[in-house]
């Protein structure tokens, strides 16, 4: 029995869930990720922090920061030149870049849960629906668990 039961766990679910934790209500939240056709998932944070704002602001970030580099000579930087190829010697790694953002996205994933946990919040990685009144119906289709 629950005083509350979240199903989301965006910014919006999350914050919810926490609060009214904070305020003495037993709280249950549900979050569950269809896998796309190709098999992709993504942990709690919803669509913002795994697929939209975060990565999207630190790829729009590297961006900037690569084209400061070009800017900056005219602005008294002295970058190294690269002799023959006209442009300094900066390399970007997108694969390191990829990389970077992933491990963001689960460390923010993993701490969102851990705020949960701090709160005594019940996170159920499942797929949640309102069933009768009061009732709250849900499944996993990855482990096959229902109730």
């Amino acid at each position: 029995d629950y005083d509350l039961v979240v199903i989301g766990g965006g910014s919006g679910g999350m914050a919810a869930a926490k609060e009214a934790a904070n305020h003495g209500a037993r709280v249950a939240l549900f979050d569950y990720v269809k896998p796309s056709p190709q098999g992709t998932t993504w942990g709690l944070g919803g669509t913002c922090v795994n697929v939209g704002c975060i990565p999207k602001k630190l790829m729009h970030y590297a961006g900037l920061i690569g084209a400061s580099f070009y800017d900056g000579r005219h602005l008294g930087w002295q970058l190294p030149e690269v002799h023959g190829r006209g442009h300094s010697g900066i390399v970007h790694e997108w694969g390191h870049l990829v990389e970077t953002v992933q491990n963001k996205v689960r460390q923010l994933s993993f701490s969102y849960k851990a705020a949960l946990r701090s709160n005594k919040v019940k996170y159920v990685n499942a797929l949640a629906r309102f069933g009768s009144a009061g009732v709250i119906e849900y499944e996993n289709p990855s482990s096959g668990e229902t109730q």
